[in-house]
């Protein structure tokens, strides 16, 4: 599924869901950011959008596509023979908590970030997409007014969602520890290893996304402009309360 969204520069939504040929002419409007999600895509939608209107470097495409396990972002500058325009790809991962199933679920969130330009791909639905979206459109229009406002937005949204599901991880191990000490049984062994498993799953995803998340914190990257800077900051002291 493609969702579109063209804002202009006071965050005022100028048209939305529009066809894919319109893109290349609302990109070189000046006065005009585009922002393009796409959730579960096939391989023709995102040949469609990230080769032919976005022209972005093969090697991003690629680890789009794959599902590269650690969060990390690259910088892309254009040389003469390229199409594209200067932009990060970046990957991060989303933590949710499942209490019918008692496992905590990843969830992988791409992006392109460009001055005029925000590109965002994911295989499920993600609450910090729709929730990012309701901000943009129905509640803080000054989160639509530049790419790196809505990246942020994505990106608190994302790590706000860390502190429920390290509770609820928090509350597990209790119950276990419990458990032990009335009887080792068989299911109770089974359980602390599960939660071994996921204690390692998620200290191979929350430290590399800290620093990813620092390289923003101490502003590396010229498409984040200096006054969103102390928000990134933000997001990444929240990765250690």
């Amino acid at each position: 599924m493609i969702r579109s969204f063209a804002f202009t520069t006071q965050g005022k939504l100028h048209s939305q869901d529009m066809d894919t040929f319109l893109m290349p002419t609302l990109l070189k409007d000046t006065n005009l950011f585009l922002w393009v999600d796409l959730e579960a895509p096939t391989k023709e939608e995102l040949k469609t959008l990230l080769e032919g209107v976005f022209h972005f470097h093969p090697l991003s495409i690629e680890d789009c596509i794959s599902d590269l396990g650690a969060p990390k972002v690259e910088e892309y500058a254009p040389k003469e023979e390229d199409q594209f325009l200067p932009y990060l790809f970046m990957v991060i991962h989303g933590v949710d908590y499942s209490k019918e199933d008692g496992v905590f679920a990843t969830s992988e969130l791409n992006f392109f970030l460009g001055r005029n330009f925000l590109v965002t791909c994911h295989s499920k639905y993600l609450r910090s997409i729709q929730h990012t979206e309701d901000q943009c459109l129905r509640l803080k229009k000054q989160v639509a007014r530049a790419p790196d406002r809505v990246a942020h937005t994505l990106l608190d949204s994302m790590v706000d969602n860390y502190r429920p599901a390290m509770d609820e991880l928090a509350f597990e191990i209790g119950e276990i520890e419990d458990k032990v000490l009335q009887s080792a049984t068989p299911e109770v062994l089974n359980k602390i290893t599960q939660i071994k498993k996921e204690v390692h799953h998620l200290r191979r995803i929350i430290g590399p996304q800290r620093e990813v998340l620092s390289r923003f914190a101490r502003g590396e990257f010229k498409l984040i402009r200096p006054k969103l800077i102390p928000y990134y900051r933000d997001v990444y002291d929240d990765l250690f309360r």
